[in-house]
């Protein structure tokens, strides 16, 4: 016997043909209700809106950061960089979660375009700081730009004034904050 929403998912059909307020996810966790009513898909409502959520937000940013010829992780470096002030790669790859041949790569990149620059570090010679040049430092600050204006828009649009943002913040914040998805030391 085939659930009775499967014919409302056929109609559905497309991302876009969805019917009002209902997303991907509902969609979803009805497929799994009729497959498994006993489980409770509470978690999944919730972690899988936010890893969707995350994966449009950074396609996203990749689309804003298109123009300024960065990618969402060199993007990262630079910021990291500018926040930080002189850093290695190594503080630098803690920061962005990427590995240490991930980041020379990213680097060598950006310090072929000028964006930032490898200097003698005084206390250990084996690891160079890093430092953004006054290009870097330009195109860093005109891509922070539009990226602030536009995430501030989205989440204004979508989520009003700060009564309603500050939960979501909250309930953001405690499920990063959970033991459970403590980062790896």
């Amino acid at each position: 016997m085939i659930p009775e929403h499967t014919t409302q998912l056929e109609q559905v059909g497309r991302p876009g043909k969805l019917p009002p307020g209902r997303d991907h996810l509902d969609e979803l966790i009805d497929q799994v209700v009729a497959l498994k009513p006993e489980l409770d898909l509470g978690g999944l409502a919730v972690t899988g809106r936010v890893l969707r959520l995350g994966a449009r937000l950074e396609e996203a940013r990749a689309r804003l950061l298109a123009p300024f010829e960065l990618t969402v992780g060199e993007f990262d470096v630079l910021a990291t960089v500018r926040r930080s002030g002189p850093i290695t790669a190594s503080e630098i790859c803690h920061a962005v979660m990427i590995t240490a041949g991930g980041m020379t790569k990213r680097l060598d990149r950006l310090e072929a375009r000028n964006l930032l620059n490898r200097t003698a570090n005084p206390a250990d010679r084996r690891a160079a700081h890093i430092v953004l040049t006054d290009d870097g430092k330009r195109l860093l600050d005109d891509a922070y730009q539009v990226i602030v204006e536009a995430e501030t828009q989205l989440v204004a649009a979508e989520l009003g004034d700060a009564n309603v943002r500050a939960p979501v913040e909250a309930a953001l914040r405690a499920l990063l904050c959970s033991p459970a998805l403590a980062e790896p030391s």
